[in-house]
């Protein structure tokens, strides 16, 4: 990839050889032409560039008139106006030369431009744009410091639609267009350095959007050459300055933001310094730069997707090339090469060509894992910026750069004769001897700070510093631009489109439907009234949507998401976000991170997500479900519904009539006050009823149910599940599973299910059951009802009167305290009667019937002959109690307990139906 001088163009008139001030390329309907201008008493010239060699060939020619004989001209522009091309430059005089090309690019005698100020006296740059058929005009004049903005709609006399934004000395101008929406660059020696401007696209009028100059830590010292493209998805700004022999590269976001990527200075390796212009020219992404000035030279980059310019040669002057003291430089593609033109001290035109056809890949490294690169047979690009890479360029003359930040480099098939090896990216780089070098069979070592550079030879042969670089480094010296601090858009009442840069910007959407993103950087991003749309992207973002139905969404980093009034849609997404809904329906969602989100006032939909999230409904019949991880939920005042998801969860409905559900994981569930809805799920949940009458649901592992106040009902469902009822009157029921069941306080009804339970009454007069399985039933305090069920089970009265019921299986019945009635139903059961006057009936089969000295006195109903009374006393025996016949009922009494049989006859009863002991 070189540059070649191929021809050498003179007019053989001094008047217009000599001093040319303006060079530009265009393209009429036979083919591409250049046309020149030159300095004080020269004049206008056309040349046609052949398409098969891009030589130039004399078309046309216009000397100016003698009012301009004695004048400067520069700022040469082409436009179209009415469908008519026009070159178009500026005088020292302040009026404006406008020559018509044909479309053989023939010359028309000079035609004024009506419409201009003409109170300038030192016009030094023109820039146009096509604003759907009408012509926006803008021009820089150094004499009165003022750039100004014009509009001539279908034939109409321009018109001013904005004058006086100030400029510094000489000034370059550049318009382009980025997705849509056109913008004035404007190059000058002040401390902004480039300035993006943006075209109003119906009037053409201009607003300052962005800076970049020494203001902002880019130095850009007398500046001279501005030109932009478009590749690799953006759009490129490079700008030229001759002081600091400098050559600046940015990118023009959409928005107008101006994002500096690579920043490079002349070397004594280099011919570029004194920097007069910069040319520009592609083939697809492949963009080619040429740059030249007082270095009697010229030097020629290639722009990389990353922005960074990778030096390719540098050419000095020699006789017959034309290079002194350059002044104007341009470039066009022309078929399968490149043509630059170039202009100094020696007058005439200069051509070099660059051919295109052994163009080869350019390729570039995965920054996050270990890559391999292969070139092919042409002119290869091949880049290593991270993670370890192996490159191989194959046939050709390749380029093998290594950014900084890469690891282990490995490249193959070095040729000496033909490849490079460039480190222009690594800092403080400034000579070969700053590296380590290791010999190595077939190649050479190098190593730099953390960077290792492995390098074998095309043919095995041994490498050395000087085959690889020459007695020194080739390339311009490169130097880090620390970005400035962030942009402050204003918007319009319209509905406006803002981007925001990589940096802390400010955007404020003001009134209208406004679309606002943040790009990188901690941003702040107000939407105002109306319904925006606005997005944070990278960095600690703060968006606030105001009024109106907004979307706002955080993007990566720690977002602050506010909604304000109105039903918005906000979200987060990687980083630990706040997302606060203020008034409105809202509906917003965490992401990654640890998000903590507030809903404020009004029905708002409240998602958490990866991680442990917290979730606040606020007030406002609310709907809010946590995601992965351990989430926090809350629903704050008002009727409403929360879930978990994965994690253990937490979830609190606070005030009002709430539904609440965990998912998978170990939950917690507080209902606050209210009639509250409590589902478990998978894991083992807790659930919390508090104040109010809930209706509490396990889930399908081993829960725990607690209903606090109120009249609360309880469902077990699966697992071995806990239940207590709390104050007041619950209702429970224990489900599939070893169940333990407790009322509380309170009349209670509590219900065994399947499984081995225990149900427990607690105070109050409550009613107990099991179910199936070998339940444990236990009254407590009050006048319970307590009811066996199918299983062997046990169920005790405890205090007060209380009516005990077995059923089927062999159950164990205790009256314990109180006058208790128990009933054993079918089985073999074994029934104790307790203190207090108790009725007995043991039901069908043999049961046992239980008393201790001093039980008060118990009646059995249906004693049989296979029923057995078992008086628990040692050393009592069948003759020291007492027995008797009573009416229809036998008598028995012992040491202050008293038994009656009813409907009984003494000679049925004889030891063989008592136990002792």
């Amino acid at each position: 990839m070189q540059l070649n001088h191929t021809h050498f163009i003179s007019s053989r008139d001094e008047r217009l050889d000599n001093n040319i001030s303006g060079l530009e390329i265009v393209d009429l309907p036979s083919g591409k032409y250049v046309v020149t201008t030159s300095g004080a008493g020269g004049g206008i010239r056309s040349y046609r560039i052949d398409p098969s060699d891009g030589r130039l060939y004399d078309v046309d020619q216009e000397y100016f008139a003698s009012a301009l004989s004695l004048t400067d001209i520069s700022g040469l522009s082409v436009m179209e106006v009415d469908g008519q091309t026009y070159a178009i430059a500026g005088s020292s005089d302040g009026s404006l030369v406008a020559y018509s090309l044909a479309p053989d690019g023939t010359l028309s005698d000079a035609t004024p431009i009506s419409g201009i100020e003409s109170e300038t006296t030192d016009l030094s740059a023109l820039a146009s744009f096509d604003l759907n058929g009408s012509t926006a005009l803008y021009i820089a004049d150094a004499g009165t410091s003022q750039l100004n903005a014009y509009i001539s709609e279908s034939g109409t006399p321009f018109a001013v639609v904005n004058a006086g934004i100030p400029i510094v000395g000489d000034a370059q101008l550049q318009t382009v267009e980025v997705n849509g929406q056109p913008y004035v660059l404007l190059l000058d020696q002040s401390s902004r350095g480039i300035q993006s401007l943006r075209i109003d696209t119906n009037s053409g009028a201009l607003t300052p959007v962005d800076s970049l100059g020494s203001a902002q830590g880019v130095g850009i010292q007398s500046p001279k050459a501005l030109q932009t493209t478009a590749a690799f998805g953006e759009t490129w700004v490079f700008a030229g300055g001759a002081d600091s022999s400098s050559i600046t590269v940015m990118r023009l976001t959409e928005s107008g933001v101006l994002e500096p990527s690579d920043h490079i200075v002349d070397t004594l390796q280099t011919r570029f310094g004194t920097l007069q212009d910069i040319a520009v020219a592609q083939s697809g992404d492949r963009v080619f730069i040429v740059a030249g000035g007082g270095d009697d030279g010229l030097s020629l980059f290639t722009l990389l997707p990353n922005g960074q310019l990778l030096h390719l040669q540098s050419i000095a002057q020699e006789e017959g090339l034309g290079l002194t003291d350059l002044r104007e430089i341009n470039a066009t593609l022309n078929d399968d090469q490149i043509d630059v033109f170039a202009t100094g001290e020696d007058g005439g035109i200069t051509q070099f060509t660059l051919e295109l056809a052994d163009i080869g890949a350019q390729l570039v490294a995965s920054e996050f894992a270990a890559d391999t690169l292969t070139g092919g047979t042409g002119n290869d690009v091949l880049i290593s910026q991270g993670a370890d890479t192996r490159m191989t360029g194959g046939a050709g003359q390749d380029w093998f750069v290594v950014g900084y930040g890469a690891q282990d480099t490995i490249i193959t098939d070095f040729d000496p004769a033909s490849d490079y090896l460039d480190l222009s990216d690594f800092p403080m780089l400034r000579s070969p001897t700053q590296l380590s070098v290791e010999t190595i069979g077939g190649g050479i070592r190098l190593t730099y700070r953390d960077a290792t550079i492995t390098v074998f030879s095309h043919n095995g042969a041994g490498l050395t510093l000087d085959d690889l670089f020459g007695p020194s480094f080739w390339w311009p010296d490169r130097f880090a631009i620390t970005l400035p601090d962030g942009l402050y858009l204003e918007g319009s009442n319209e509905g406006d489109s803002m981007i925001g840069a990589s940096r802390a910007d400010t955007l404020h959407g003001a009134d209208g439907n406004d679309t606002l993103s943040g790009l990188q950087g901690a941003d702040h991003i107000r939407g105002e009234a109306d319904s925006d749309l606005i997005f944070g992207n990278n960095g600690n973002d703060h968006l606030d949507g105001g009024g109106g139905d907004d979307t706002a969404w955080g993007g990566e980093g720690d977002d602050t998401v506010i909604g304000g009034d109105g039903n918005d849609t906000l979200g987060g997404s990687f980083g630990n976000d706040v997302l606060m809904g203020d008034a409105g329906a809202d509906e917003m969602w965490a992401d990654q991170g640890q998000d903590s989100l507030h809903g404020g006032a009004g029905n708002d939909t409240v998602g958490g997500g990866s991680e442990d999230d917290v979730l606040n409904g606020d007030a406002g019949n609310d709907q809010a479900w946590g995601g992965g991880g351990d989430d926090i939920v809350h629903g704050g005042l008002g009727h409403d519904t929360l879930g978990g998801r994965e994690g253990n969860d937490t979830l609190s409905g606070g005030a009002g009539n709430d539904e609440m559900w965990a998912n998978a994981g170990d939950d917690l569930l507080w209902g606050g006050t209210g009639g509250d809805v409590l589902g478990g799920s998978d894991g083992d949940d807790t659930l919390h009823g508090e104040a109010g009458d809930d209706d509490l649901r396990a889930g399908n592992d081993n829960d725990s149910l607690l209903g606090g106040d109120g009249n609360d009902t309880m469902d077990g469902s699966s697992g071995n599940d806990r239940a207590f009822g709390g104050d007041d009157n619950d209702l429970i029921y224990g489900g599939f599973g070893d169940d333990y069941l407790e009322g509380n306080d309170g009349n209670d009804q509590v219900w065994g299910g399947t499984g081995n339970d225990r149900v427990f009454g607690g105070e109050g007069d409550d009613t107990l059951g099991g179910h199936e399985g070998d339940d444990t039933l236990e009254g407590e305090g009050g006048h319970d009802q307590i009811w066996a069920n199918a299983g062997d089970d046990i169920v005790r009265g405890g205090n007060g009167n209380d009516l005990i019921g077995g059923s089927q299986g062999n159950d164990s019945l205790y009256g314990e305290a109180g006058n208790d009635t128990l009933l054993g139903s079918n089985g073999q059961d074994q029934i104790w009667a307790g203190t207090g006057s108790d009725q007995i009936t043991g039901g069908a089969n043999a049961d046992t019937f239980h008393f201790y000295v001093d039980e008060d006195s118990a009646r059995i109903t249906d004693f049989e002959d296979y029923d057995r009374i078992h008086i628990h006393e040692t050393g009592l025996s069948y003759a020291q109690i007492d027995i008797s016949q009573s009416g229809d009922d036998v008598f028995i009494a012992f040491q202050g307990t008293e038994i009656t049989l009813e409907n009984m006859s003494l000679s049925d009863i004889g030891a063989e139906h008592f136990v002792f002991g």
